[in-house]
């Protein structure tokens, strides 16, 4: 497979993910809608992690939607021009980004371990449900890293069979 062709294959894959991450947000704005108007408190208190979710969701997923067109033929024109100092440099940043996920799903997890241990050891119903909004929140996180991160390391073995083939 050419550079260009896997690449490509990249950037359809982070589109289709910022799609199903705006349609997800969406979906969860639809339901803290209907939450905010509730009376319970465990259910209002999953509002504040549920807005930092469809902010993650909308905001990131409009930037993987909307901007890898824009990547790929800003890579076609790199490679044209020079294509060894091309892959080599989206190794070099694809090697970062892989290191900046895993470090991000450590994260996650650990957040995600806390936030359950949260819901058990708080006695409020208001922090219970704050809780409940966190594991949410970070499950969301974690899957999205996760997704990103396979993505990139199949990425990742393209641009080294490029760079050992040259």
């Amino acid at each position: 497979m050419k550079f260009i062709e896997q690449a490509s294959k990249w950037t359809n894959g982070d589109r289709l993910q910022g799609k199903i991450m705006l349609y997800t947000g969406l979906v969860w704005m639809l339901v803290a809608y209907f939450v905010f108007y509730q009376k319970d408190i465990f259910l209002r208190a999953t509002l504040i992690p549920l807005g930092l979710l469809i902010s993650v969701l909308v905001g990131y997923g409009s930037i993987l939607a909307f901007t890898r067109k824009t990547y790929l033929e800003n890579i076609t024109v790199r490679y044209a021009l020079s294509s060894k100092e091309t892959i080599q440099n989206e190794c070099d940043r694809s090697l970062k980004i892989k290191k900046l996920y895993s470090i991000c799903q450590m994260v996650w997890v650990l957040l995600l371990v806390l936030s359950m241990v949260m819901f058990f050891i708080l006695d409020t119903q208001f922090l219970k449900g704050l809780s409940v909004g966190l594991l949410l929140l970070f499950t969301h996180l974690l899957a999205i890293h996760f997704w990103l991160q396979k993505r990139k390391k199949h990425y990742l073995m393209a641009l080294n069979k490029f760079i050992l083939n040259n």
